[in-house]
């Protein structure tokens, strides 16, 4: 839902921490969940780790949004389902997350995101939106390579800060 989407980059941001640049992370050095490459894409090859770390609450919201919730159209998704794609796509990037959904509800998994798979979303039973969530969930959490290494901080700060959406 086009309304959700400051509410559910609360929530992302909220498990996403701040400063990290962990040797085992392939993402290299990360804020609020964005790597230096990511910022770099967006507002130059320029920028550096000090102006990463110094990233404005505007130019986080700009990086995922376009980054993260448009290339889902999520804005186009019943809410709480826009909210489990959203973070899915934060941590292992837009094309899975899109492709989760289409194996959560059956559809063949190409990435696209047509009319007819968005209705079939809005049609749905409470029953059935669960079961999307709950298998996105999985496929992304056991499609997630360092998500080992980093779960024990990201259950600390996700305990802070949890909260229903």
């Amino acid at each position: 839902m086009k309304t959700n989407f400051e509410d559910s980059l609360k929530h992302v941001l909220c498990h996403e921490g701040g400063w990290a640049d962990h040797p085992r992370d392939p993402g290299g050095a990360t804020m609020k969940g964005i790597t230096l490459a990511t910022y770099r894409r967006h507002f130059g090859e320029e920028r550096g780790k000090d102006d990463l770390r110094a990233i404005s609450d505007e130019e986080l919201s700009k990086i995922y949004d376009s980054g993260y919730w448009s290339k889902c159209r999520c804005d186009e998704l019943p809410a709480g389902i826009d909210y489990v794609v959203f973070d899915a796509a934060v941590n292992s990037g837009p094309g899975r997350g899109v492709k989760w959904l289409q194996a959560a509800v059956g559809a063949k998994q190409d990435g696209g995101w047509g009319q007819k798979r968005l209705r079939k979303l809005k049609n749905m039973t409470s029953w059935t939106f669960s079961t999307i969530c709950v298998t996105i969930a999985w496929l992304s959490c056991g499609a997630c390579p360092i998500g080992l290494i980093l779960e024990r901080g990201g259950l600390v700060v996700l305990k802070k800060c949890a909260s229903p959406l």
